[in-house]
């Protein structure tokens, strides 16, 4: 996954389900679930964010069987050719949780 310093990165997450973290049951994706993410560095801290909090809440689009949008803001303070960790996670509502991990890698828009 690539996000570009100082621009807004449009996250997209699609699928009808995911799977339990502890169970390996399929974990539906729907309006009634709570898909959030954050950005951390390869130490599991938050990368700074002067104007927003973690984890970013992703929205649930209508009638899109399991397809949540989410924005990374420009204004997180990711440094160039770093690689750090994208973390979503969905809650279901029924005690089913699911985390998946994805590398990042910061870059301008000339490289």
């Amino acid at each position: 996954m690539i996000a570009y310093v100082d621009n807004d990165t449009v996250v997209h997450l699609t699928g009808g389900a995911t799977f339990d973290v502890t169970t390996g049951a399929a974990v539906p994706l729907d309006a009634a679930a709570l898909v959030t993410f954050r950005v951390q560095t390869l130490d599991y801290v938050d990368v700074p964010w002067p104007t927003g909090t973690w984890p970013v809440t992703m929205q649930y689009m209508a009638g899109s069987e399991g397809h949540f949008i989410g924005l990374l803001s420009r204004e997180v303070m990711l440094e160039p050719g770093v690689l750090y960790w994208f973390i979503g996670t969905a809650d279901n509502g029924l005690d089913q949780d699911a985390a998946w991990e994805l590398p990042l890698r910061a870059q301008t828009r000339d490289e």
